[in-house]
């Protein structure tokens, strides 16, 4: 992934108080939960207004990111936790 890619996909700290991610844990810089939290949850899907497809490749490029991040014996919980509920 080039720099320019994962500069974009870094959230600034904490914007205005936004659920994003503390990075490498990837929880929840607000509520200390995994991210994404129920409340970033609903802030991601406001951000793409009802875009499903677009919130979908948009998680899955956050949990190439995050496999990378995250320590391997969680792997197999990432794609539900990143990518599964933008159904």
């Amino acid at each position: 992934m080039s720099a320019l890619v994962e500069r974009l996909l870094s959230p600034p700290v904490n914007p205005g108080g936004r659920h994003q991610p503390a990075r490498p844990s990837w929880d929840c810089q607000v509520c200390a939960g995994p991210w994404p939290c129920p409340a970033g949850r609903t802030e991601l899907h406001g951000t793409f207004a009802g875009d499903k497809v677009g919130l979908s490749m948009h998680m899955g490029v956050v949990l190439h990111l995050a496999v990378h991040e995250i320590s391997p014996d969680v792997d197999g919980q990432l794609f539900g936790r990143f990518v599964t509920w933008t159904r």
